[in-house]
């Protein structure tokens, strides 16, 4: 239970675990189904690949850019970032075609590795030692657990709603979540212990 009450606690921690229930439900559970099918019309499986690879590429220089800086609000910024993850939905239902698709994808990657270096750097400045593990089960149940629920969803929802009606929706969801997150005063006030910046090489 000690790690539960540090879950609880914090609702920094238990905010972001609800944000991403939505976010990881509307984006990847979505792009997951649809993106493929809408692949498949418009610019082919071969441009899909390519879209998943710019999408990497962007986690990589991401990760890159928060290894060497983060602000002293860090989580804030980086909970600000993830409002990016919707730009692939909404690209898919407002302009179905490669090279935006490129664009937001990449974009993305590049925002939500940030988010990840960041909120890792959160709980293990802010939860003890020894409940962290207890902390990240939380998370990951939370946060992961609506993703397949977002999968079996969106083929019926796409097929009673429309495809384009589900992505904007789904887009839109993304961003409403993260700005209710942002609203959280503990989330707002929550500063890094120290800045990292590392040194030019």
């Amino acid at each position: 239970m000690a790690g539960w009450h540090e879950f609880r606690s914090r609702a920094w921690v238990w905010i972001v675990v609800v944000q991403f229930a939505f976010v990881n439900a509307a984006g990847l559970g979505t792009l997951a189904v649809v993106g493929p099918v809408v692949a498949d019309e418009r610019f082919g499986r071969t441009g899909w690949g390519l879209a998943l690879a710019v999408q990497t590429a962007g986690s990589m220089l991401g990760g890159l850019i928060a290894a060497r800086r983060q602000p002293r609000r860090a989580l804030f910024v980086g909970v600000l970032l993830v409002t990016t993850e919707a730009l692939p939905v909404l690209s898919l239902g407002l302009c179905p075609a490669l090279i935006p698709l490129l664009a937001a994808m990449v974009l993305a990657g590049l925002a939500m590795e940030q988010f990840s270096v960041v909120w890792d750097v959160s709980l293990q400045e802010n939860i003890p030692e020894d409940r962290l593990a207890r902390v990240y089960s939380y998370d990951m149940l939370g946060s992961l657990a609506a993703m397949p629920v977002g999968q079996i969803a969106a083929g019926p929802l796409v097929e009673h709603l429309g495809r384009e009606p589900v992505l904007l929706g789904c887009g839109v969801l993304i961003v409403v979540a993260t700005l209710l997150a942002l609203s959280s005063r503990q989330m707002r006030g929550l500063m890094r212990h120290r800045p990292v910046t590392l040194p030019a090489t």
